[in-house]
Order: C-alpha cells, then sequence, then structure tokens
C-alpha cells in the first residue's frame, strides 16, 4: 500500500467521525493498524501522527480511556524520531497535550465534585502545549488552536486571566477561529461572576462571541455547549434581550498621564496590562487604567460588626490592612520595574564615589541593574503577603513566621497533605492560586523561584549576554521580571475573587441575619499625611 491510500483510509475514518459513526471510524483505524508494517516501512511518521490522532479523537468521542492511551503511547513511544522533527514537532506536543486533555475530561464525566487542589494531569498537559509553542512553525492554525487549548487549561484551573490571555493570542493569530471566539465567550461568562458591578457588560460581551463564534463556525461537538451558554445568558437579561445585541461602548483610554516618567508608567502599564483592576486585560475605556481592586464589602455577623472593640477587632477592616499592603507592595515593586528601564531620568549619580572592583567577568554593578533585582524581589515578596492573607481569612491557624506562599496550603509540606480548610471552601479562585503555587514548585515557574533564591539567599550576577547557574544576562532577568509582574497581579486578582465567592456563599447561608461593610476609600490628598 502506499501513502496515497493510507491518507484515503485516514481521509475517510475521519469522515465518518464527522458523521457521527464513531464505532466505524475506529474499525477503519484498527484496519489501517492491521496494514502497519506496510505504513511504517514507506511513512513512519506520518503513519504515528495519524493513527495517534485517529485514535485520541475517536477515544475520547467514545469515552474508551485505553483507546485514547494507546494513542498516547503511539507518540511518547516514537517521540524520540518525531519530537527532534522540526517538520513534526510542534504537531506532535499538540496532540500529547489533547491525548492528555482528554483522558483528563473523561474522568471529570466520572466525578460528582469538581478536581480542585489536586496536582493532576493538567499540569502535564499545559507542559506539553508550552513545549508545541516553543516549536515554531508556519502552521499557524495548529499555533492557534494550541493556545485556545492552552487556555481552556486554564479556564479548567480557575485562572480565567491566564486563559484570557490565550485566548487573544490565538485570535491575534486567526481572527475569525470560532472555537477562540467560544472560547474566550465562556471565559468571560465566567470572569463575570465575579466582576462585581462589571458583571452585565462582561455577560454581553460573552454573549457576542459566542454567537459570532457559532456563526463563525466550531467542531460539532462544541455547538451544544455553546448554544447553552447562551441560554444562560438570556436568562440574566431576562426582560432586556434587545441589550445583549448592542454594540459594546469602547471609548477607548481617554487619561491624560503628563509628560515623563508618570507617562511611562501609565503607557508600560496598559502595555503589560499590569493595573489592578478587573478591566485591565481589556483596556477598552478608562476604567482599564488604575489599581481600583479591593474587597468591595464582606459579609459579618451582625453581633460581630457592632462589636465593641470596633474597629481594633474588625476583621474586614483587617483584612482591607492587609490586602493595602499587598497592593503598595505590588505598585511600588512595579514602579522599580518602570524606573529601571527609565533612562530618560539620570540616576547615575548614585553610583558615584561607589567602589566597584572589576573583577574581568563583565558583570553590571550599577542603579538600574539593582532596581531590576529589587522589582523582582518584591513582587515574588507580595506572593508571601497573598499567603498571609489567606492564613487570616480562612483563620488557619499557622505561626505567621511559617507562612509562605508555597507552605500555605498543606499541613505538613513534606507530605504534601492539603489543609481540610482549604479543600472545604470547593472555590476556584483559590485553586487558581494553589495552582499558581504548583507552577513555582515543579512547573512553568521553577526558574523563577530559583533566580529568586540566589537573589534572596546567594548572589547572582548579571551579565551582558552570558548565563549559568551563578550568572544572568539582564535582557532575561528583565524578562523573568514582567513574568513574575504578570503572575502576581493575576494572583492579587484570583485571591479578590476568592473572597468574593466566599462571601457570597455567606450572603445566602446567613440571610437575614448579616450586615454588609462596604469600602471606603482614602482620598490621594491623604496618603501622605
Amino acid at each position: 500500500m502506499n501513502t496515497e491510500i493510507f491518507d484515503e483510509r485516514c481521509k475517510i475514518a475521519r469522515k465518518a467521525m464527522d458523521s457521527g459513526e464513531n464505532n466505524r471510524a475506529l474499525d477503519i483505524t484498527r484496519e489501517i493498524q492491521a496494514n502497519k508494517d506496510q505504513y511504517i516501512t514507506s511513512i513512519p511518521k506520518n503513519y504515528c501522527i495519524s493513527i495517534s490522532e485517529l485514535l485520541i479523537d475517536i477515544g475520547y468521542l467514545l469515552n474508551k480511556e485505553l483507546v485514547v492511551q494507546e494513542g498516547i503511547s503511539l507518540l511518547e513511544d516514537n517521540l524520540c524520531l518525531l519530537g527532534n522533527d522540526k517538520k513534526f514537532a510542534q504537531y506532535v506536543y499538540y496532540n500529547l497535550g489533547n491525548g492528555y486533555f482528554d483522558l483528563f475530561n473523561i474522568i471529570r464525566r466520572q466525578q460528582s465534585s469538581p478536581l480542585f487542589f489536586d496536582d493532576n494531569e493538567l499540569n502535564k498537559i499545559r507542559n506539553y502545549y508550552s513545549i508545541s509553542l516553543q516549536h515554531k512553525s508556519d502552521d499557524i492554525h495548529t499555533t492557534s488552536q494550541t493556545f485556545v487549548n492552552l487556555g481552556n487549561c486554564y479556564n479548567v484551573l480557575g485562572r480565567v486571566l491566564d486563559a484570557m490571555e490565550c485566548y487573544d493570542k490565538a485570535l491575534e493569530l486567526e481572527p475569525n477561529h470560532g472555537m477562540a471566539l467560544g472560547s474566550k465567550g465562556i471565559g468571560l461568562y465566567k470572569y463575570a461572576k465575579v466582576s462585581g458591578k462589571y458583571q452585565y457588560h462582561f455577560l454581553k460581551e460573552a454573549y457576542q462571541l459566542i454567537s459570532l463564534a457559532l456563526k463563525t463556525g466550531v467542531i460539532k461537538e462544541a455547538k451544544n455547549p455553546l448554544n447553552n451558554y447562551l441560554e444562560k445568558i438570556h436568562q440574566i437579561f431576562i426582560g432586556k434581550e434587545d441589550d445583549l445585541n448592542k454594540p459594546l461602548k469602547k471609548t477607548g483610554i481617554t487619561i491624560e498621564s503628563g509628560v515623563g516618567l508618570e507617562k511611562s508608567l501609565l503607557n508600560f502599564c496598559l502595555q503589560n496590562r499590569l493595573y489592578l483592576n478587573v478591566c485591565n486585560y481589556c483596556q477598552c475605556c478608562n476604567t482599564a487604567v488604575g489599581d481600583s481592586a479591593i474587597i468591595d464589602r464582606m459579609i459579618l455577623p451582625s453581633i460581630e460588626a457592632n462589636h465593641v472593640n470596633w474597629p481594633k477587632n474588625d476583621i474586614y477592616l483587617r483584612l482591607s490592612k492587609n490586602l493595602n499592603q499587598i497592593k503598595q507592595e505590588y505598585v511600588s515593586a512595579r514602579f522599580l520595574l518602570v524606573l529601571s528601564r527609565y533612562k530618560n531620568l539620570d540616576l547615575k549619580f548614585v553610583d558615584k564615589r561607589v567602589r566597584i572592583i572589576d573583577t574581568l567577568d563583565y558583570s553590571s554593578c550599577n542603579i538600574y541593574v539593582e532596581l531590576l533585582k529589587l522589582s523582582f524581589a518584591n513582587f515574588y515578596n507580595v506572593l508571601d503577603k497573598v499567603a498571609y492573607f489567606i492564613n487570616n481569612y480562612l483563620i488557619l491557624n499557622v505561626v505567621p513566621h511559617k507562612v509562605d506562599f508555597h507552605s500555605i496550603w498543606y499541613e505538613e509540606e513534606k507530605s504534601k497533605t492539603i489543609r481540610q480548610q482549604i479543600i472545604n471552601t470547593n472555590n476556584i479562585s483559590l485553586n487558581a492560586l494553589f495552582n499558581i503555587h504548583l507552577d513555582f514548585q515543579e512547573g512553568l515557574f521553577k526558574k523563577i523561584k530559583l533566580i529568586r533564591h540566589k537573589l534572596t539567599h546567594r548572589f547572582l550576577n548579571v551579565r551582558p549576554s552570558f548565563e549559568d547557574d551563578e550568572n544572568i544576562s539582564e535582557s532575561s532577568l528583565y524578562e523573568h521580571t514582567i513574568e513574575l509582574a504578570k503572575t502576581t497581579k493575576n494572583a492579587i486578582l484570583y485571591l479578590l475573587q476568592f473572597v468574593y465567592l466566599e462571601e457570597c456563599k455567606k450572603e445566602k447561608q446567613n440571610k437575614g441575619i448579616t450586615l454588609p461593610l462596604y469600602a471606603q476609600d482614602i482620598p490621594d490628598d491623604l496618603k501622605y499625611v
């Protein structure tokens, strides 16, 4: 049998799937496998990729884990052959991600509760998608779809802000990508639930994106779920259905920021989406500017709200005090980052009369590099304060000096036994924070964690280009700092979403005997008193 016959048989199997004849598609695939010796002899790489893709897709549609696993194993057994081939590498890792994602979703179908606070297959899946994206190719559609699938992983984990970034990258590559439009719409629907007064705006945008996705075209399996989301939004807009199709008001950013450093700060924050507010990711109006995210309200038993030791023992004010420091340290770290890049303000006077020995390795020792280091360290330190906030909010009673972002989750860090109070929240936004912690342990941010340890406890030399265990280039340190800044910003917003969801639970459980406490701002002119 030749290549043309092989390709034709694979197409027939694919058409059978598209027609809903999944068992027939599997029979055709088995027939092809029965003649594998002929195909492997002539087209070994094409055979592995095509058959594995068929097995993964058919297995998922038939809800058969073993068939999906068979497709995964075919790729993994030939990874040395395929993963080092520039022509195939991107698609191979993309399919591996799909295979494990399908396995995860099959398991989810059998679960009665969400798979929260678990080092599950999603971390392996995201790793495969990330490797796929590192193997750049001319296949724009595969790259775009990889971003969509990676975003879907983040969405399941509760990391909706990370998901939105992935969907936007997919749409930059393919503006009319139906699955990207639909997935972003679903993400916005979930985001709307924790967006407070902006809920209706995000729901309208979600509705319009999902409608456009269905019009543009999506895979058959996605049509019913997308239509279900449209119906859910319709139910929320009963009596206001006409609003759903009205164009969204997008006035753009019109805030005047002056000149010089202030203008650079504003542009930098917008460009990198580093403002702390629920609208910063879309930037369609002035609400995208500023760090307006706060604990809007909390529900407390009325007897506690009127306690004689108020305001000293008021948990709302105490937690708001914690949040004030978290925000201010984040804002300060962000400013240090901008200042480290802003060369219009000459800071060289700081280095005058500082004796620096020439160590003959071209290490950079100057105020701009130190500002960058401080910015990195301070962003990371904010994460520990997020853990401290969680300790206070959930009343975990962890000794303060033992609280940090990587230990707060566990009764015993060695055994990795997750605290029951954390599990009992069943809170998807708290799960998002837990998953970020996992990324620092053995995941995508492990290198950032290692850099932090070197900066804090050892020495890390900044050099023009050379990198090893004790050296890093300035450009690399800057890129990692930007990545850390975005992650820290998202962590703060996930923290607030976690509180919002918990307070909604309290309001439902204690309806009629609670007193909502609302936030009051300190005016700008009183911040320096």
